[in-house]
This record gives C-alpha cells, sequence and structure tokens, in this order.
C-alpha cells in the first residue's frame, strides 16, 4: 500500500474497482449527525465521498452498516448510484493514524453496496493531514 505521506497535504485518494480516484477538494469537521465527525471529498466529475465516525481520534474503526454515529462511509455516483457500507453486505475499516494540530491523516478500505445489491471494492483509500476546526 502506499504510503499516505506521500501524498499532498489536504489530499484523499482510493482505488475503487480497480481505477484510481482522487478527490478534488474536502471538507472536514463536525458532520451531518450531531457529535459526529465527518470528512467529505468531492470530484466534479464522478463522486462525492462521505464518512462519518463518532470522533478523530487514532485508532482502527469497523465501517459499520447501521446510520447514525456508527463509522460509516458513503459514495454517490461510482456510475450512477448512491454505495455505502450502511448495508449488511458492506464492510471495511478506517484507521486514523494521526490526528494533530488540527489535521487528520489515515486509510481506509471497503467493501460498498447500492440498494440494488451492486458492489464496488474500495482499496488503498488514503487520506493526508486534512485540515479541520
Amino acid at each position: 500500500m502506499e504510503d499516505f505521506e506521500e501524498l499532498p497535504s489536504n489530499s484523499l485518494s482510493m482505488i475503487v474497482d480497480g481505477s484510481a480516484w482522487s478527490s478534488d477538494s474536502i471538507q472536514t469537521g463536525l458532520g451531518v449527525v450531531a457529535g459526529s465527525f465527518s470528512i467529505q471529498g468531492y470530484n466534479d466529475s464522478d463522486l462525492s465521498a462521505l464518512f462519518i465516525l463518532a470522533s478523530s481520534s487514532v485508532g482502527i474503526y469497523e465501517l459499520g452498516t447501521t446510520n447514525g454515529q456508527t463509522p460509516s462511509f458513503s459514495a454517490i455516483n461510482f456510475v450512477t448510484g448512491n454505495f455505502t457500507t450502511v448495508n449488511t453486505l458492506a464492510s471495511g475499516q478506517i484507521e486514523i493514524v494521526r490526528s494533530d494540530d488540527k489535521t487528520i491523516s489515515g486509510r481506509f478500505n471497503a467493501i460498498i453496496v447500492n440498494g440494488m445489491g451492486e458492489e464496488r471494492i474500495v482499496t488503498n483509500g488514503l487520506f493526508y493531514e486534512l485540515s479541520y476546526e
């Protein structure tokens, strides 16, 4: 796996079904569920990626299958769809390696599933020095 420290600051990237993807812009901070921490990456051409975490603390977290503050990952439009770990057929893990000085860095992987049961395999997910307040 590529080391996240080789990425430029404020970057989010992943391999989706064998194809590289990276964000054009990032938002981080307190998110859509009260008290949760969110990481959202955008790419104008094809995707919005969203993580909901219970905290920004260093550690390894299983990406859950329920709504709320359970760590989860969702992607809108991996070719027209809403794929998520909030599905009993999905799985994944996020590792927050560093969280200090108002930045967060780490790795992730997942099998995300849409409402029709189609899945996307996400590997080599990396985020580096995403800034937050």
